[in-house]
Formats: structure tokens, sequence, C-alpha cells
């Protein structure tokens, strides 16, 4: 009989002491690798037809037991006895796993190697970024050994403070949820969430440059104007009429 256990994993966003956003980058969901459970052995005995006989019938039986006893070879029993014991070893490696266990098992050991080589992906490309080391959540196989089936690494998704940092910090997280070779869906939606804020940030570099070319404009229109010797206001202004005027001499005769 199979069991499986499935647990889903989703992007949630935390803050760290200093307030910044914090997400994760983590591997698809895991699903636990379903391992045999053992049943209770069956024997022959079970699907034996049950036959009652008559008190004649069973005293032939016995007669008959004994004279094919005495026409058997008495060691046909213990040579089936023992290719039975050799069959059900050889089912059987030197770890004492049946065939289905071992399958798990290699099934378990693809796993963890995709897990941790998602995650170290993640980590890698995420640099400053990355708000601690991967994490992981483990399932038992039947050999007993602990194997990766989930992961996930904390990133910062904060803005920073002036739109031309945040551009390049959205970019590196961009590339690190994208850095595995099969990223999750929680991998795209960040990606997703860091395109969002870059374009944002775009937007604010682009209307500050508008405004400074606006501003710088202006300034030089200014100047020109003053360079062409335009008439400014102020400058034709009339002189005033209390200046001092000759006055004619009066010639006595």
């Amino acid at each position: 009989m199979l069991s499986t256990i499935t647990t889903n994993t989703s992007s949630v966003a935390t803050y760290d002491r200093s307030g910044r956003t914090l997400s994760l980058l983590r591997s698809e969901s895991a699903q636990r690798i379903a391992i045999p459970t053992e049943q209770g052995s069956t024997t022959g005995e079970n699907y034996k037809d049950k036959v009652t006989l008559s008190e004649s019938g069973v005293e032939k039986s016995r007669q008959a037991e004994g004279a094919d006893n005495e026409s058997s070879n008495p060691t046909s029993a213990t040579s089936s006895d023992q290719q039975e014991t050799a069959e059900t070893q050889a089912k059987t490696n030197t770890q004492g796993l049946t065939p289905p266990e071992e399958k798990v098992v290699q099934e378990l050991k693809i796993r963890d190697r995709e897990v941790k080589t998602h995650e170290m992906a993640h980590l890698a490309n995420a640099g400053q970024y990355a708000r601690g080391g991967p994490t992981y959540s483990y399932q038992q196989g039947p050999d007993g050994q602990r194997y990766a089936i989930g992961g996930e690494v904390p990133i910062d998704i904060s803005q920073e403070k002036t739109p031309e940092q945040t551009i390049q910090k959205m970019q590196a997280v961009r590339r690190a949820a994208m850095a595995p070779a099969e990223p999750s869906s929680a991998d795209r939606s960040i990606a997703a969430a860091a395109t969002a804020a870059e374009s944002q940030a775009r937007q604010e570099v682009q209307s500050a440059q508008a405004a400074t070319s606006q501003t710088q404009k202006e300034t030089e229109g200014e100047s020109d104007d003053l360079a062409t010797g335009e008439k400014q206001p102020g400058m034709d202004a009339p002189a005033s009429d209390s200046a001092p005027r000759t006055q004619p001499l009066n010639i006595i005769a």
C-alpha cells in the first residue's frame, strides 16, 4: 500500500528588524515521495482449499501419504525451502531494502540533489541581497537517511534610497529568482514583482530627468535674451525732468 503526503508552499513576504521587505525564493511545492508500507506476510496456507474427510477417508489419506513418502526423495522438501530462501535474499540489497524501497531511496537522492542545486543557484545570484542561507525540509527514506525535498532562500526586495539603486537591486533580484534551471511558481512571482519595481523606478528617473531638462531650457532661454541685447524692462526710461537746464543771461544796456 502506498501513502502520499503533499505539502503546499507559497511566497510570503516578511520584514526584518530594519523594516526591509523579505521574500522567499524556493523550490517547487514539495511532494513527499511515496514509501511502500509492509503488509502482513501471506503464506500458501491461506489459499489452500479446506476439505473435511470422513474417518475412512482420513485413514486412506494416511496410507497414501506414507506410500508417497517412501517413494519420494526425502531431501526434496529441504531443497524447496532453500530455493525459496535464496529467492527472498536475492530480492534484498546489502542494506536490507526490498526493490520498491531501493527505488524510493534513489528517487529521494535525485530530489535531494535537485533541491540543493536549485537553492544554491538562488543564493549565488542573490549576492548581498540574500538574507541568510538556504533552509530545507526533509523526508526520511527507507534506509533511515534524511533527504531534502524542499528549500528556500530569503531575499530582500525592498526599494533602495534612490531610483537608480532600486533599478540595480531589482535586476539582481530577478536574476536570482530565475537562476535555477526550473524556477518555481514562487520564484516567478518574485521575478515579476522585481520587474514591476524596476519599471516604477525607471519612471521616477525619467520624470526627474524631464524636470531637470525643462529647468535647463528655461535658464538657457533667459541667457540667450541677455546675450542678443533684447530690451529689458526699465532699460530705456526717459531722463528726469529735474535735471538742471541752462537759463538765458539778462543783458543790461
